[in-house]
């Protein structure tokens, strides 16, 4: 009997060895910073973008660097971990037919993360339109037929965001566009941000 169980441990411990890990397809992102009658801009960002097609879970992990090319090295170190996670407007997004309907705006109402501070936020406005290049990339990467386009505005003062940056900005927009939307069955896969001089 303990032959058999010792058997079946090490088939498992096998399966769960050999089973792909699942990977995440990142999307650009652009940062806008808003201070008084100047408006500055970043690009090169990257968000890992998440949607569960059990649950309906959308989440949009981002790596963002919210100084300017000009600011010290102590200042460029100011990475800030943003998320954002909500219910997902259209079920089975695989078979969802957008013709016709390409300018179509959605809502998505959830919550936003800063530095471990979570607001209700209002709502995310966002469109889709269809993929140039469906899960081409890699048997480990899935992806929806879709690409997802939408900004987030935040307020810096709602995340203490004051204390952190320097020259804090007035507002804060977080703009994607032709984000690749990729479907996961858990929380796992937030990218790694590297802070980049």
């Amino acid at each position: 009997m303990k032959a058999k169980n010792i058997f079946f441990t090490i088939i498992l411990f096998s399966i769960a060895f050999i089973a792909p890990a699942q990977e995440f397809l990142s999307s650009n992102v652009r940062v806008f910073r808003e201070t008084g009658e100047t408006i500055s801009f970043s690009e090169n960002e990257i968000a890992v973008i998440k949607l569960n097609p059990q649950t309906n879970q959308f989440r949009a992990d981002f790596c963002v660097l919210l100084t300017r090319k000009n600011d010290t090295i102590e200042e460029m170190n100011q990475q800030l971990s943003l998320d954002f996670k909500g219910q997902f407007p259209i079920s089975d997004l695989d078979f969802y037919d957008l013709e016709g309907g390409s300018r179509k705006l959605y809502t998505i109402v959830g919550e936003l993360t800063i530095n471990n501070i979570t607001k209700t936020y209002t709502k995310i406005d966002f469109t889709l339109h269809r993929s140039n290049f469906p899960n081409i990339y890699s048997p480990n990467v899935l992806s929806y037929p879709y690409n997802i386009n939408f900004q987030l505005e935040i307020n810096p003062t709602d995340f203490c965001l004051e204390n952190i940056l320097p020259d804090c900005p007035r507002t804060i927009f977080v703009e994607v566009k032709d984000g690749i939307i990729n479907k996961f069955s858990n929380g796992n896969g937030k990218p790694h941000c590297d802070t980049r001089y």
